[in-house]
């Protein structure tokens, strides 16, 4: 007989996972957002490093908070446990949170010690937000993969 794992989880359980999935949602939408406004020509290279600069930071808080509530999640910390097959995956992911930081945190040192801006330094500091947007896009979709084969899927399906 299968069943699903969320049904066996406590209800607290199942809670911090709904909330970890719709966490990974707005923190995905507030990406998402930036990675409109990159696509905005800039009509003023000064007024852009500052505004850039302030949704990185923007950026960096809220995954701060994201990435400590996942390090001190028993979500997290227990699927290696229950599900062995994971555990590579979920160190790699937790490994590269400080790296995450630290990337955006050397655009924004970089935007803010630039004098006069140029297109070639708009151009380039783009590019490194969008590479870095776009690890942090897949990272949050494997963490939510995980969590959906940990958790939902059905367990006697996958013997």
């Amino acid at each position: 007989m299968s069943h699903l794992i969320h049904d066996s989880l406590s209800q607290d359980a199942r809670t911090e996972f709904d909330r970890e999935i719709l966490d990974h949602g707005k923190l995905v939408g507030m990406l998402q957002e930036l990675e409109s406004w990159l696509e905005i020509p800039p009509d003023h290279f000064g007024a852009w490093t500052e505004t850039l600069s302030g949704r990185l930071t923007d950026v960096v808080i809220a995954l701060r908070s994201h990435f400590k509530r996942e390090e001190d999640s028993p979500l997290f910390r227990e699927v290696p446990i229950n599900f062995p097959r994971f555990s590579g995956t979920i160190d790699r992911l937790m490994s590269e949170h400080g790296q995450f930081l630290n990337d955006l945190d050397e655009i924004i040192d970089s935007l803010e010690s630039l004098r006069q801006p140029r297109q070639a330094h708009i151009w380039e500091m783009a590019c490194k937000t969008k590479l870095v947007v776009a690890s942090l896009r897949r990272h949050e979709s494997e963490e939510n993969e995980v969590l959906q084969k940990a958790y939902w899927e059905d367990v006697g399906g996958m013997d």
